[in-house]
């Protein structure tokens, strides 16, 4: 049970000491983030009861609902009764929390298309191996780029990198990872996706609708080239991604605007 908290800590949640005691029933894991509640109790349980104490990071919820982030240190104490229990300090560290989340996002966010970057593509997939063994890589370029920038100029070369983006996480589901490699080089990955007729539906989508952004841009004539590699049990990104690199030389070989297997090659 709660015994005492001071004012500070009653500013941070919202709560006088009465709605705080009637909320929580005087049991405060109750005021930790419900999807953070198990492992913190966890954390606190097992760290006190092999060093007597702990430092653990979690989020509470204020009276109105919002998350704010918590740095909680604490140490076991025996009271004069002869009672267990536990003195916490509990400091917010929302701000530091928003600042580390803006920067890892900045870190693996393209800053001009707002999808992923080649690192943040490659974390992400590489953890959707983890999660699932098998999926579809698209890696995809778009042709007569440099003409587009030097006939149009750089604006609108950045326009259509842009809607590239949007048109990729528009066929796309929310598992699956979008990001820009650099320059006008895309990369999609379909997790848990294998069988070529829905690949082969996606790509056709993907290289029509950007046919319809390419009419305003005619004298550039851009199209999107494909290469596709399904992976293979085990198989490593680097892998992968040259099977898929192979795939779309063959494919701007063959007709710009088009798209090939990685099959069809070693066919």
């Amino acid at each position: 049970p709660l015994y005492v908290i001071n004012d500070t800590m009653l500013r941070y949640l919202g709560y006088t000491y009465e709605e705080l005691v009637q909320q929580t029933d005087e049991e405060m894991i109750r005021i930790v983030a419900p999807e953070d509640r198990e492992w913190v109790e966890r954390e606190i349980l097992d760290s006190v009861k092999d060093r007597g104490e702990y430092e653990v990071q979690y989020r509470v919820v204020r009276k109105d609902g919002t998350y704010m982030w918590m740095l909680d240190k604490g140490n076991e104490v025996i009271t004069e009764d002869g009672r267990r229990a536990v003195i916490s300090v509990m400091l917010d560290i929302s701000k530091n929390m928003c600042i580390q989340e803006q920067l890892r996002k900045e870190s693996m966010e393209d800053g001009l298309t707002k999808i992923l970057n080649r690192r943040g593509g490659i974390h992400f997939i590489k953890k959707s191996f983890a999660e699932r063994d098998t999926g579809t890589l698209m890696l995809l370029d778009i042709d007569n780029f440099k003409s587009l920038n030097d006939t149009y100029g750089h604006l609108a070369g950045d326009e259509v990198l842009v809607s590239l983006a949007d048109i990729l996480k528009r066929s796309t589901r929310k598992g699956d990872v979008v990001s820009r490699m650099g320059g006008d080089e895309f990369l999609v990955y379909l997790s848990g996706c294998t069988k070529k007729e829905i690949v082969r539906e996606r790509v056709e989508s993907i290289g029509r609708q950007f046919l319809e952004i390419g009419r305003k841009y005619e004298l550039s004539r851009v199209s999107v080239s494909t290469g596709i590699a399904a992976r293979e049990q085990g198989e490593r990104f680097e892998e992968l991604y040259q099977k898929a690199d192979r795939a779309m030389y063959l494919a701007k070989k063959q007709k710009k605007g088009g798209y090939a297997f990685a099959s069809d090659g070693e066919e």
